[in-house]
């Protein structure tokens, strides 16, 4: 298929607008950072002035105290309206890590063991090769359930989420890529749906995972994330994204790692099998985003995903009831699957750990100790042990970025401070 000239101008315009037109008078940083941290502040606003964000807010705790809350630019839908105080938008992948704290919640609160057979609370599962797969080895991403089925028509994603028992029915026609436990392989919206069926089956009160994460997280600890978008929240403090167009990654190529090149050009990879939205999804779409989508609908700020990251690093009271079962669970090494730790739909070293993303050679982040989550939109969120540090940067401008640079100055301004301190 041959592009007009027309088309071909749009999707450059597209692509470059608006990381060429935002200057340092067009953007105003509001928000708090503490003296030590001050040097955060001017890297975020090099944000816009060098790396083409358009609306983000970035958030750290060192040592249980917030020492940065701030947030600029515009929400994404024509550069009028300004990112503010409480303006929230999709952190897309970032949701799994909120997801995996989640279970762990769950698991220091009783109500299964990690080790335990998903088909102890989920008889009808253990068929079609995923007998005695585990609960580790599913929020390891070592299920092997990552692609739909051939000959299974998507339904529309609003009318799939919606009708009673279609999600749960075509999750159990899935066969696995591989036998649980050999490979790891991440699979953004099977994973986020498994999880979220597997939750509401192991919690004793038969609760959605976004009605435990509210009642058992968000709302104890005065939070701004939800699991799908609340019915009452105005849509002015919803920041639309940025979608990438796809066919402008011919463009982008130099902003990709090498592994990914390889599975970006190959359209029968399990990347592509994997990473397409579901049919008729759309995060700039209100009603798409109010479905408790586990995987990807996390709608909230810095300020929402930091304060849980802190709660977990310091044992909030306020969540946590007993010593026992230590969140701190999360600070172990990553478990090493038995063909290695190549993400099979990656294509990259990629080290996963109760569900959380943890350092690797492909997404070096804090110490062996951090956990933390990256989404697709540019938005990534860790706590880290060792350092005391909890961090969060969400923004409403996808790129194609294996890592992202606006991320990465930021964490390592935050790097250099802690080095200077006494």
């Amino acid at each position: 298929m041959k592009l007009k000239k027309t088309s071909l101008f749009l999707i450059l315009l597209f692509t470059l607008y608006p990381a060429l037109s935002l200057q340092a008078d067009d953007i105003t940083v509001h928000g708090y950072t503490s003296p030590d941290f001050e040097a955060v502040k001017q890297t975020f606003l090099e944000n816009f002035t060098e790396r083409g964000d358009i609306g983000a807010s970035c958030t750290v705790y060192y040592k249980g105290e917030k020492v940065v809350d701030i947030w600029g630019g515009h929400q994404a839908a024509g550069l009028k309206t300004p990112w503010e105080e409480y303006t929230r938008t999709a952190v897309y992948s970032a949701t799994q890590g909120v997801v995996s704290m989640a279970y762990t919640l769950a698991w220091h609160l009783g109500f299964f063991d990690y080790d335990d057979k998903i088909s102890k609370y989920w008889p009808e599962f253990n068929a079609e090769g995923r007998e005695g797969t585990t609960v580790r080895q599913l929020l390891d991403m070592q299920s092997g359930i990552v692609v739909w089925p051939q000959g299974i028509k998507r339904k529309k994603f609003l009318e799939f989420m919606n009708e009673p028992g279609a999600l749960e029915s075509e999750l159990l026609k899935i066969t696995p890529m591989w036998e649980p436990g050999k490979y790891s392989g991440y699979s953004t919206d099977i994973q986020g749906h498994l999880c979220a069926v597997l939750f509401q089956k192991i919690d004793p009160k038969g609760r959605s995972i976004g009605t435990f994460i509210r009642q058992e997280m968000t709302d104890k600890l005065d939070n701004e994330f939800d699991l799908g978008l609340p019915e009452t929240f105005p849509d002015k403090n919803y920041s639309k994204i940025k979608i990438i167009v796809p066919i402008s990654g011919i463009f982008n190529l130099h902003k990709v790692s090498d592994n990914m090149k390889e599975v970006l050009g190959n359209p029968r990879s399990l990347f592509y099998k994997t990473m397409a939205a579901p049919a008729g999804y759309d995060p700039n779409i209100r009603e798409c985003l109010e479905v408790e989508f586990a995987g990807v609908n996390g709608v909230t700020n810095a300020r929402g995903l930091a304060s849980v990251y802190n709660a977990f690093l310091i044992e909030d009271p306020r969540i946590f009831i007993s010593p026992e079962r230590s969140p701190s669970i999360l600070y172990e090494e990553a478990s090493v699957p038995e063909g290695g730790n190549i993400d099979r739909i990656l294509n990259a070293p990629s080290y996963y750990h109760l569900g959380m993303q943890k350092s690797s050679p492909s997404f070096d982040f804090g110490s062996p100790a951090a956990f933390g989550f990256a989404g697709a939109s540019g938005s990534f969120a860790y706590a880290d042990p060792q350092t005391g540090i909890a961090y969060a940067y969400v923004t409403n401008k996808m790129d194609f970025y294996s890592v992202d640079p606006r991320d990465i100055a930021l964490r390592e301004t935050i790097d250099e401070i802690l080095k200077a301190l006494p």
